[in-house]
């Protein structure tokens, strides 16, 4: 997903063909429509479902940290793009939404990504 920042492109280590070239479509639409699985899969893995204590960042904390940490990542680089600005918002507010035994759990990198994010985008 951030390669399309630095490129304008998914996909931007790979050498493309005549015939696959790019076809009007830059990394930004990509994204935008892309991101709402994403949002999603963030969604099943770190809030907890209604009717159980136990969301899938108790059972699988090592998956949940990634997501995490890439939804972090992802909200450092692309903010600034106004079209995914909502979009990523949303997925960032899921945060809010952890459980507590995982926010103790990953304390110093969520501090550590929202101090990266401030900084990289104290304009929003």
């Amino acid at each position: 997903l951030l390669a399309c920042r630095q490129s304008g492109t998914i996909g931007a280590g790979r050498r493309r063909g005549p015939e696959m070239g790019n076809h009007g479509v830059n990394g930004v639409s990509k994204l935008e429509a892309l991101w709402p699985y994403f949002h999603a899969a963030a969604e099943a893995v770190l809030v907890p479902p209604e009717r159980s204590s136990k969301s899938a960042a108790a059972r699988v904390p090592f998956l949940a940290e990634r997501v995490l940490v890439n939804t972090l990542r992802s909200c450092i680089h692309l903010l600034d793009s106004a079209p995914l600005r909502p979009q990523l918002l949303g997925t960032l507010a899921l945060l809010r939404q952890m459980d507590r035994q995982f926010w103790a759990q990953t304390a110093t990198r969520l501090a550590a990504g929202l101090l990266f994010l401030v900084h990289a985008n104290a304009a929003y």
